[in-house]
């Protein structure tokens, strides 16, 4: 079962800025994809995503966000399937800007066997962390001669 541009379909993205677009695009994406691209970030940094078009099969029944039945991009902050999902989007509402608070970036795009839509193209970039975690405070106490420290 090959088709053409499937070399596109697995990823890895290691460098600190790059673009990632559906296999065929700006063409229709192909039928049937179980695609899955993973930005893969040194430590101490940060990964942001940001989409330039978004454009999938929608499902006209959609009831709340996330619930994409027909093509759909996951996007899980960390490896696919165990780490948190950020989130589900399918349609051509545009997601909103992703940041990755475990340096690794993962995108499954799932599509089925009917209507083919142009697909996304993203850019992500990645960032030194914000080293706002810790806060320190340090208090210095005077100690008069001759007074006894607890």
């Amino acid at each position: 079962m090959g088709y053409a541009g499937s070399e596109f379909c697995f990823r890895n993205f290691t460098s600190s800025s790059g673009m990632i677009e559906s296999p065929g695009f700006p063409d229709k994406y192909p039928h049937n994809l179980e695609c899955s691209y993973m930005i893969i970030a040194p430590p101490h940094m940060d990964v942001t995503l940001t989409f330039l078009t978004f454009d999938l099969e929608n499902d006209p029944l959609l009831v709340g966000e996330g619930d994409c039945k027909y093509d759909w991009l996951d996007v899980w902050d960390g490896l696919p399937q165990v780490s948190p999902l950020i989130g589900r989007y399918c349609g051509t509402k545009i997601p909103p800007e992703i940041q990755s608070s475990s340096g690794l970036l993962s995108l499954s795009f799932h599509t089925d066997m009917a209507v083919a839509k142009d697909g996304f193209s993203a850019r992500y970039n990645m960032s030194h962390k914000e080293v706002s975690d810790c806060e320190w405070q340090i208090t210095v106490s005077s100690v008069r001669r001759g007074e006894q420290t607890p």
